[in-house]
């Protein structure tokens, strides 16, 4: 008997060290593929910040094995990534750097900013996207609105929000998990009472716009958008009637702005009104006016006027995926497009508040949660920055700091201009591929035997600098290289060409 006891507690022993032994390898594995995809230690164990409760993406992992994790190498210094951002997002830089860093932000609640809005990366479904959309109106709701003449109706074409949402993810490839996310941070509540998802906001009664594109300053400035920008190119008339005959109700002088409530032959029933600036509007008389005497270039341009909300999320899904779903694929990247490869680095940024896309994504996780979608598969792109505070490691395990070539290419120097004061500007291209920052050089010589000044600039894309106090009539050279500054070593790119200028 004490044999078979003993048989089997060493059994027991036996399995449990196995078992013990696979977590251990499987916490390793875990730790190296991340490594090995392109992720620093401090995106990986998540000890670089705990203030919105940041877990590293090795504990996000083993939760949930059926996420992906990709490393979207950005190549931009993360300070330069800083001053670049400041224009479009007004806040602090203490605040911004909080929220630009992808590190602060590794946990379950505000991990889905990096989410891919790919449908094709996406799980979604019509439960799914109810659950994100639980709280509103919307929810399980199918769609009623009121129209230009502020009559009640009901969509026909799909039976319920969701239902639009999938519709218009189907045909244009962006998640409608992430059309419901995104629909929710801008107009979600309890209600329909946001200006521009209500209809009832004269001069744009029975217009909507659920994305708020184009409200720069308020809601109205998007409905003004949506409704197609309708104005008089000539001189005319507004009419009691669809007919040049009827009564006249006011003169019409060409740039007037109007909104579009219907048409009736070669007749646009519309609403005057105008523009007073800071978002508010005027509304004014009622009529007609003849088609041919209004400027009609957006009319039909994603579908407007957008007289109903399928019609307005419809459209707008498709105007977001034209605009955002190639370079800014997620809602990160559309609130900070550090993707040079769009053409617009620091610009065409769909939102201006800081927190937007942590908000965002905060709204998707609490639907995949609602609707126990969480550990279903989900694709990130999770930026990675050069030079990120408190980051010396090597993001990639295969190759050392000792190997890895981080030198910058070689810039031109493209001009000088001799300034009042004794000063000379120098201009150059920006190095094409990551840097920290320029070293520029003046001399009295071309071999650069006598070097009156040198300085270093910080930021990849600053490429002037004025150096000053050179003696009047004295011919001096220039020539500039970008460095990196990777750890505590500084590497530096060949030096550019050498031009000349004469100090005023």
């Amino acid at each position: 008997m004490k044999k078979i006891i003993s048989v089997i507690l060493s059994t027991v022993m036996l399995v449990t060290s196995f078992a013990t032994f696979g977590a251990s390898v499987q916490a390793a594995t875990v730790e190296e593929s991340l490594k090995a995809a392109g992720f620093s230690d401090s995106y990986i164990d998540g000890s670089y910040s705990s203030e919105h409760g940041s877990v590293g993406l090795a504990e996000l992992q083993k939760e949930h094995p059926n996420w992906k994790f990709v490393a979207f190498k950005t190549g931009l210094d993360f300070d330069e990534a800083v001053q670049g951002e400041k224009s479009g997002t007004p806040t602090s830089e203490e605040n911004l750097r909080d929220y630009l860093d992808p590190r602060n932000w590794l946990s379950e609640k505000y991990i889905f900013q990096f989410e891919s809005i790919k449908k094709s990366d996406a799980s979604q479904s019509v439960s799914s996207v109810n659950a994100i959309l639980k709280g509103t109106w919307m929810a399980n709701s199918e769609i009623t609105y009121f129209d230009t003449q502020n009559v009640s109706k009901k969509v026909s074409e799909v039976s319920s929000y969701a239902e639009s949402m999938i519709k218009a993810s189907n045909d244009s490839g962006m998640s409608a998990n992430y059309i419901a996310a995104k629909i929710r941070q801008e107009n979600g509540g309890a209600t329909n009472s946001a200006k521009a998802v209500s209809g009832l906001n004269p001069p744009f009664q029975g217009i909507y716009n659920y994305f708020n594109i184009g409200a720069y300053s308020s809601a109205l400035d998007g409905l003004a958008w949506a409704a197609g920008f309708l104005k008089a190119k000539t001189d005319t008339v507004l009419y009691e009637a669809a007919d040049e005959n009827s009564e006249a109700i006011a003169t019409v002088s060409k740039g007037q702005r109007m909104c579009y409530i219907n048409q009736k032959g070669d007749f646009y029933r519309v609403t005057l009104y105008d523009e007073l600036g800071n978002g508010k509007y005027e509304d004014k008389d009622i009529g007609y006016v003849k088609k041919s005497d209004l400027n009609t270039t957006y009319i039909g341009n994603y579908g407007r006027p957008w007289t109903d909300p399928n019609k307005a999320i419809y459209y707008g899904t498709k105007y977001i995926a034209n605009g955002y779903l190639k370079y800014q694929y997620t809602m990160y990247l559309q609130k900070f497009n550090v993707n040079e490869q769009s053409g617009n680095l620091y610009k065409h940024e769909y939102m201006t508040n800081v927190n937007g896309a942590a908000s965002e994504g905060y709204h998707l996780y609490s639907g995949y949660s609602r609707a126990d979608l969480l550990d279903k598969a989900h694709t990130f792109y999770i930026p990675v920055f050069d030079n990120m505070p408190n980051d010396d490691s090597d993001s990639d395990s295969s190759v050392s700091t000792t190997t890895k070539d981080y030198t910058p290419k070689k810039v031109k120097l493209t001009s000088l201009t001799a300034l009042k004061g004794h000063k000379i500007k120098a201009k150059w291209n920006k190095c094409s591929t990551s840097a920290t920052g320029y070293q520029i050089y003046w001399a009295k010589d071309k071999k650069f035997k006598k070097i009156v000044a040198k300085t270093t600039t910080k930021g990849r894309s600053k490429v002037t600098y004025t150096g000053k106090n050179f003696t009047k009539g004295k011919k001096y050279y220039v020539k500039v290289r970008a460095y990196k500054k990777v750890g505590s070593k500084k590497y530096y790119a060949p030096w550019s060409n050498i031009k000349s200028k004469t100090s005023k």
